[in-house]
């Protein structure tokens, strides 16, 4: 009975011309609109961007060496002193020996280090 009395009411407003109220509406909760070069400037850490693992052949990530975004084992093209993983967050990268045995997995991504794996690695799957 109540249900049918407020839309008499609504219905009697509309009818008058009066405004039906407002929807609420939630916050905003979103980030102001970013430029492109912004954009791009916040996903790129070290030369890396983002969705990519790469390897320096310096400690303060310096000469860079490799860029890999493909889940694939990917060969590395010499000895790498740090890395940057620009990856989707908690992604890990997995380093090998020659014989394809598991070596180390790294921090989850967003990660940066120094290692001393980089000697002895020869194969790299980022994902």
């Amino acid at each position: 009975m109540r249900i049918t009395s407020l839309c008499a009411t609504a219905t009697a407003l509309v009818a008058i011309g009066a405004a039906p109220a407002p929807a609420l509406q939630s916050p905003v909760t979103e980030e102001p609109a970013r430029t492109a070069a912004d954009t791009a400037a916040r996903g790129t850490v070290h030369g890396c961007k983002y969705g990519q693992f790469c390897t320096y052949t310096g400690d303060d990530y310096t000469g860079m060496l490799d860029q890999m975004s493909s889940c694939t084992l990917h060969t590395t093209h010499g000895l790498f002193r740090s890395y940057v993983n620009n990856q989707t967050r908690g992604t890990r990268a997995r380093f090998y020996l020659g014989d394809r045995r598991l070596i180390t997995r790294t921090k989850p991504a967003p990660a940066k280090g120094t290692t001393s794996f980089g000697l002895t690695t020869y194969y790299i799957r980022p994902c």
